[in-house]
């Protein structure tokens, strides 16, 4: 598929063009067992799930047009050793589940966990399934969140910095053990956030033809 980028960069105009290949991938089955209630949650707990499932909605429509995201991005964590990566087919205790929409991270619970970008915090709070969450809006359509924190330092609407301590990872939620969940929401659509750590948007447009207009 063709695409092209038309862009401003230091009162200047560029355009740049290429190809993106769309190819099938396979990811595999992860089997996890967790505690009965966060497969086949009581009836008590189901109001909640639903209007937590609403604020997540909003917040993943989110579209502010002021950008405040740079690439790369700030690691969340100090050390990046995955755990389970992106795209996984989840099975919890033999019932299967959706793909994984993000990368889980090893962090022993107290790690503080930084932002990737500059942006407004949306949405923060303990959901049910995800633990604690962050929300992140960086603009344009780019989100990040985090899940299964232990403790959160920041709350809706707060504005912060890239690289600022935003929470704390932690067990919380529909977990095996301490992690971080890390998400990258792109346009609304969750997109493995492991591969834009090592590259940024100046070094994947040298892939493509990259003009300036005059």
């Amino acid at each position: 598929y063709p695409i092209l980028f038309e862009f401003v960069q230091g009162g200047k105009k560029y355009k740049a063009s290429g190809n993106i290949w769309l190819r099938a991938h396979d990811y595999p089955k992860e089997e996890l067992t967790v505690n009965p209630k966060m497969v086949n949650p009581p009836k008590k707990e189901l109001g909640r799930i639903q209007n937590e499932s609403k604020l997540i909605g909003t917040a993943l429509r989110t579209m502010t047009a002021t950008r405040k995201w740079t690439t790369p991005p700030q690691p969340p964590l100090a050390s990046i050793t995955l755990t389970s990566n992106y795209g996984k087919q989840r099975v919890y205790n033999g019932q299967p589940r959706a793909g994984h929409n993000g990368a889980d991270i090893r962090a022993v619970t107290g790690t503080s966990v930084r932002a990737p970008f500059a942006g407004t915090i949306i949405l923060a709070g303990f959901h049910y399934y995800a633990g604690g969450s962050v929300y992140i809006d960086s603009g344009n359509g780019v989100i990040t969140a985090f899940f299964h924190l232990s403790n959160i330092l920041v709350k809706k609407g707060d504005k912060v910095e890239k690289g600022q301590v935003v929470a704390k990872s932690g067990a919380t939620g529909r977990v095996t053990g301490p992690h971080l969940h890390y998400s990258l929401i792109l346009g609304g659509q969750f997109v493995d956030p492991i591969p834009l750590l090592s590259t940024s948007i100046t070094q994947m447009l040298k892939h493509g033809n990259l003009q300036q207009v005059n």
